[in-house]
């Protein structure tokens, strides 16, 4: 009885841990942090030796790594909408022979995100502060379109145009301690 309630406790534990995984999000629809180069570089591995402000946004413990006094990190968050609009023409027998393409949008979306570090020793107690803005999601999106007459020439009415803008934003600050063994 005793180890049947063992076995089922350590399976309830390991099924939490396996559920508790993060799925894979992208190209699904959410989009991917990266707050600087070098993390978009190790392809958002930056968790651990990330000591700039980026750090507030992943682990905000690694800011107590950096060595500079004063650190500022600027960095776009940059998105591409690509939009294409169609229609099928038929044939005869009712085949889709190609896509009549009557809209093509190509859309760049460009955000600042950054952080400013300061790192200091107070009773020789060194710490580090620092405060970020950095771009959660980003909802802008440009629709443009051409109104033209159906008849031979096709002579441009006038534009359909929709344009939403919206950015979510993360305000971070954080502070972390220098480790005991940095000390010495």
């Amino acid at each position: 009885m005793r180890y049947h309630f063992c076995a089922s406790l350590i399976l309830i534990l390991f099924l939490n841990i396996a559920f508790a995984q993060n799925e894979i999000s992208f190209p699904v629809g959410e989009y991917w942090q990266f707050p600087d180069a070098r993390t978009l570089a190790m392809a958002g591995g930056g968790s651990v030796s990330q000591a700039s402000p980026g750090a507030l946004m992943m682990n905000p413990a690694a800011l107590a790594l950096s060595t500079s006094r004063f650190h500022v990190t600027v960095s776009p968050f940059t998105r591409n909408m690509e939009e294409r609009r169609s229609y099928p023409i038929y044939n005869r027998i009712d085949d889709i022979t190609q896509e009549g393409i009557y809209v093509i949008n190509d859309n760049w979306f460009v955000n600042l995100q950054g952080g400013v570090q300061f790192n200091h020793s107070l009773k020789n107690m060194p710490f580090s502060v620092a405060l970020g803005a950095f771009t959660e999601l980003d909802q802008d999106y440009q629709y443009t379109e051409q109104v033209r007459e159906n008849v031979f020439g096709d002579a441009l009415i006038a534009f359909n145009k929709i344009r939403y803008e919206g950015i979510l934003t993360r305000f971070a600050l954080g502070a972390a301690l220098q480790p005991m063994e940095r000390l010495k």
